[in-house]
């Protein structure tokens, strides 16, 4: 006869019912949260700021058309010249008329005056491409100091302040021709590079507060109100999506992301879809550059899962104290009066945010520039030629299963020299010094000895009397 495993038939279909409920919420967050695949001629690079860990990356040196992510180097040279006189006043001129009208447009008016703060969120929420026209001729006036500059030569002189920025940046990937994005063949830059720009960019606060904004409404100087819908649809929460009815329908968006805080998009036939984003999950903080997606769905999907998988999936591991510390270390060969002890440090806290499961294949170690440090074992070094205090000495290496797969730059925490010709005199001074004592103390002692022979014999004579 054989044993009945449930009592009855409901009790089977209650635990079938719950154990397979269990079973697609846990897949669906397992689905949800995971790092996303990438289709293989997109371009990604995705890293979390804090610990400037590579979370995931494809393509990252690939030269791509970055269409309106051009808008963040626009703005990058805009503020070099604007500062923080944000509220100084630009006047709309014809140089809006050289814009498409079926491209990305702010709809500006020739001989509107806004605030510079207003034009750079003319800029980055709708992408004007005027808003970009308009910022180019005015920066160039100013670098140049020719308020009559014609449009065409003003806005050459800032695509070559542009392409200045970049080579003064390093980003041996990226060259522009125009300041908002439109195809060029010789418009382009690279996932890498894309990021460096979004990361100085985002340095500031007021464009901080730029990115992050659905939907802005400004009052123009023509009395006129204008809404400027940002075209990151990660931003837009139930109530901002239903201001954006071009967008979505019925207020619904299925993008919507709590943590994000912008960044900018961009497309064009050639540049496929673009987005450059960043979010802030307590001490997590992302960045990211995804080139060449092939939808919205796509590009948004995957930025959506990048977010929360960073929140979800991954966990930070601090490599130093919060002063930077890594490790103090004996070092021989030194100058008399620089001691003994080095500390080892990094320019601030140095962590790595690595995946849950991944938390125990990870390790540290130390090694120091062969030309100024010898390894004599795991602690204690000889020194070879002389460091001065925050010198760079060497590298942390973060290792994943005995791999190296981040170095991250250690410091001197102050002078160390190698031994010199005072420090044998300082020996001979010491060394001398130390006979002196022990002939002195040798001497005392004999001294000592003899008064005591002399005391004795004295009292063996009195005994004889």
């Amino acid at each position: 006869m054989k044993q009945r495993i449930f009592k009855n038939k409901s009790e089977f279909i209650l635990i079938f019912f719950f154990s397979l409920f269990l079973s697609v919420l846990l897949l669906s967050d397992h689905v949800n949260a995971a790092m996303p695949q990438f289709n293989d001629d997109e371009a990604v690079y995705i890293c979390e700021e804090n610990s400037g860990s590579v979370l995931t990356s494809q393509n990252e040196n690939k030269k791509i058309y970055p269409a309106s992510t051009t808008k963040l180097m626009t703005t990058l040279v805009a503020l070099d010249y604007v500062g923080d006189k944000m509220d100084d006043k630009v006047t709309i001129g014809d140089e809006i008329k050289l814009a498409d009208s079926d491209s990305s447009l702010a709809d500006l008016e020739e001989g509107e005056v806004y605030p510079w703060r207003e034009m750079f969120y003319a800029l980055l929420v709708p992408s004007g491409n005027d808003a970009a026209l308009t910022i180019a001729v005015n920066v160039a006036r100013i670098e140049t100091g020719n308020n009559t500059l014609d449009n065409d030569t003003a806005i050459r002189e800032f695509v070559s302040l542009m392409n200045k920025k970049a080579t003064d940046m390093g980003l041996s990937g990226t060259h522009f021709t125009n300041p908002h994005g439109l195809q060029d063949g010789d418009h382009y830059t690279t996932a890498g590079d894309l990021y460096k720009i979004a990361e100085k960019v985002m340095e500031n606060t007021t464009i901080q507060s730029v990115v992050k904004t659905p939907v802005y409404s400004v009052k123009t100087s023509n009395n006129q109100t204008k809404k400027w819908l940002n075209t990151n649809y990660l931003l837009y929460d139930s109530t901002s999506a239903s201001q954006a009815t071009d967008y979505f329908s019925g207020g619904a968006n299925p993008y919507y992301n709590k943590l994000a805080l912008g960044i900018k998009t961009g497309h064009t036939d050639e540049a496929g879809r673009c987005l450059v984003f960043s979010s802030q999950d307590g001490d997590k903080k992302l960045l990211g550059v995804i080139m060449n997606a092939d939808s919205p769905d796509t590009l948004f999907g995957q930025a959506d899962n990048a977010i929360n998988a960073l929140s979800s999936d991954y966990q930070r591991i601090t490599w130093t104290d919060d002063s930077g510390k890594v490790e103090d270390i004996k070092v021989k060969g030194t100058h008399f009066f620089d001691g003994r002890k080095l500390t080892v440090q990094t320019g601030g806290t140095a962590s790595s945010m690595v995946l849950n499961s991944d938390k125990d294949s990870y390790s540290k170690d130390v090694a120091l520039n062969s030309d100024f440090f010898e390894k004599i074992n795991d602690s204690t070094y000889k020194i070879k030629a002389s460091v001065s205090e925050g010198q760079q000495i060497g590298t942390l290496n973060i290792n994943k299963n005995g791999q190296t797969v981040q170095q991250i730059a250690v410091y001197s925490n102050k002078k160390m020299r190698t031994r010199n010709f005072i420090d044998f005199i300082i020996l001979l001074v010491v060394i001398g010094l130390i006979i002196l004592i022990c002939f002195y103390i040798y001497a005392k002692r004999i001294a000592k000895q003899r008064r005591m022979e002399r005391m004795s014999a004295r009292n063996r004579k009195r005994r004889r009397r």
